[in-house]
């Protein structure tokens, strides 16, 4: 989004919320619980944070997300151990941010762009260590041109720094017992699973952009 007001450098505020996934918020991430033979399965409904909202400074640069899928799954189908997935859909933790300078009476080559990334929410999926997001960054515009700046969410220490199959299946989380599908503690599988849910829904990124001196 970007605002313009010719021969002013008056920094203008404008909001852009997104919503993340496939499926939208409200839709129930874990729903469909198959527990047989000691394993649960994902279904393949998105797995997403609650939003995103874009704050740009600057009535001269336009800022866009070109995708703002961000799908929190493993990479790829899992079928062994306790916890599986279809692969469908993969994880996608990368977002690109495009800064395009979109007004001739303000030359941006060679400026610097401040990019800071603020995670907010009650309880929120960061605050609990489940997932990380990316941390404060720049990027230069030259020659007055687009400019494409990647950010990279992960997996946090709640999971072992990996995706909850790989920690479920493989890591300290092989330990837990898979409970009930209903359970709403972080003493089950199932029951950290669906307080991941409920974290993911709960946060919302606000990514700010201005431009440097």
């Amino acid at each position: 989004m970007s605002q313009k007001k010719k021969n002013s450098h008056k920094k203008l505020y404008a909001t852009l919320g997104l919503l993340f996934g496939l499926a939208g918020i409200g839709t129930a991430a874990f729903a469909g619980y198959v527990l047989s033979d000691s394993k649960v399965n994902f279904d393949d409904n998105a797995v997403t944070p609650g939003q995103i909202d874009i704050e740009n400074k600057n009535y001269s640069l336009n800022v866009t997300l070109e995708d703002t899928s961000l799908l929190f799954y493993p990479a790829a189908a899992v079928d062994t151990g306790r916890l599986q997935y279809d692969g469908n859909p993969a994880a996608n933790l990368d977002l690109v941010l495009t800064l395009t300078p979109d007004d001739p009476d303000y030359n941006l080559n060679e400026k610097t762009i401040n990019i800071n990334i603020e995670t907010s929410g009650d309880n929120n999926a960061v605050t609990k260590n489940y997932i990380t997001a990316p941390g404060n960054t720049t990027a230069t515009i030259t020659d007055n041109a687009a400019t494409a700046v990647t950010l990279t969410w992960g997996w946090g220490d709640a999971f072992g720094g990996s995706d909850p199959c790989e920690y479920f299946n493989n890591g300290a989380g092989k330990e837990l017992p898979l409970g009930k599908s209903d359970d709403n503690n972080t003493t089950t599988v199932n029951g950290v699973l669906n307080d991941f849910k409920t974290a993911l829904e709960a946060t919302t990124f606000t990514i700010t952009v201005t431009v440097g001196e």
